[in-house]
């Protein structure tokens, strides 16, 4: 029996195929959860830091303005970090 013959013996049944498929798209619904959560990670890093960095300019005496000019937050944003460094 040579090669080709071994393959067209080996039969993959429907149900087989469907689940490789399936098993296939797992894996790339997995590694595309798994990428999304290390960005939206990464940005939650970032965003804590720069709240870190407006609540260390504001107890150098920094004004609200000067820290909006350098930070490019809004009013709302500014005014939302101060409320929670607050509580």
């Amino acid at each position: 029996m040579n090669n080709d013959d071994e393959l067209w013996t080996r039969y993959i049944s429907k149900e087989e195929d469907e689940q490789m498929i399936l098993n296939g798209i797992i894996a790339e619904e997995r590694e595309a959860s798994h990428a999304e959560g290390k960005e939206e990670g990464i940005k939650e890093g970032l965003i804590q830091k720069e709240r870190e960095m407006v609540i260390n300019m504001l107890h150098k005496g920094l004004s609200k303005e000067d820290i909006k000019e350098i930070s490019n937050l809004s009013d709302d944003e500014l005014e939302e970090i101060i409320k929670e460094n607050r509580k």
